[in-house]
């Protein structure tokens, strides 16, 4: 292995470095598309537009002089 010989580092610790890489990688790709949090966001980002619209029919509604 070539960049063991160049930085000296040991063999055990570069393979462990990778497999710390591997293993954070996989992990990130998995909490990236876990079907229940895009879900959970694509909600979230829902309920504050339908949040949004309240508010403005609200201020409208306040507006024409009806209390809400």
């Amino acid at each position: 292995m070539r960049s063991r010989e160049t930085n000296q580092v040991p063999a055990h610790e570069l393979e462990e470095w990778r497999r710390v890489f591997l293993d954070s990688g996989t992990q990130g790709l998995k909490r990236r598309f876990d079907p229940e949090d895009r879900e959970l966001k694509r909600m979230q980002a829902k309920l504050g537009e339908v949040m949004m619209r309240l508010e403005l029919a609200e201020d409208l509604l306040e507006k024409k002089g009806y209390k809400t």
